[in-house]
């Protein structure tokens, strides 16, 4: 009797099986679809999953990857097994804290506020619309627009001059190429003094590298330089000559 029972509740809900153990259940007799092991149609009935609370939910022994049942109790909803624990279908743990690296900053932990201030001559940050503004018209007043030369520095002018100085020579000034200053050099090397002396009344001491040049003063028989005193007695002589 009860088989007959069942198999009269099969016909009435329009159970079909292919020969591959698809099954489907439906009120048209379709079979199920190619890709479905069950295949359920309706469009006024759900599907119910087991119902258990979380205590017989876990009393489940070997629980299969992807069982799925619906809890009642302690958050309800759908569950399924990943292979390692029960995870509930759509529920998260949620956003806990954000952190952040200058200059983002982050606030309010779960509920996160992500800001960045504007940048400043002592800060990171963002560029504010006003100091792009000031940026790009200080860009557009620094440009070159002309460069000149005072001698012996020469200029092409212009927004791209090209610098320039000529080589120094007898009648022009300018830089000292290595050719002259080997030059140069050589000359200084052989300019030194190497002796002094002295002719008359000049004598001269030391007379190598280092001479001391000196004069005598004149007497009535040395011959040299006119002190101060004889010319001022030279003088009161010249001056008395004429006196009657």
């Amino acid at each position: 009797m009860k088989i007959f029972r069942l198999f009269a509740i099969a016909c009435l809900i329009g159970i079909s099986a292919s020969s591959s153990a698809q099954v489907a259940i439906n009120a048209s007799g379709n079979p199920p679809d190619g890709s479905a092991m069950l295949d359920i149609t309706s469009t006024d009935r759900g599907i119910l999953i087991p119902r258990m609370t979380e205590a017989q939910r876990n009393a489940i022994s070997s629980p299969a990857t992807g069982l799925l049942i619906f809890q009642t109790d302690n958050t309800p909803g759908h569950y399924y097994y990943d292979g390692s624990g029960w995870v509930g279908i759509g529920t998260s743990s949620g956003v806990s804290s954000v952190s952040a690296t200058a200059p983002v900053e982050s606030t309010n932990g779960s509920t996160p506020v992500i800001s960045m201030a504007a940048a400043t001559s002592g800060n990171d940050g963002y560029l504010s619309s006003t100091d792009w503004s000031t940026f790009n018209n200080k860009a557009d007043d620094s440009g070159v627009t002309d460069v000149t030369g005072t001698g012996p520095i020469s200029s092409t002018g212009g927004t791209t001059p090209e610098i320039s100085i000529a080589q120094a020579n007898a009648s022009t000034d300018g830089y000292l190429s290595s050719t002259d200053w080997n030059t140069f050099n050589n000359k200084a090397d052989g300019s030194g003094v190497t002796e002094v002396t002295g002719t008359g009344v000049i004598s001269v001491a030391n007379g190598t590298t280092t001479p001391e040049v000196s004069i005598s003063q004149a007497t009535t028989s040395t011959d040299g330089y006119l002190s101060s005193t004889d010319w001022n007695t030279f003088n009161d002589k010249e001056g008395s000559q004429w006196t009657t």
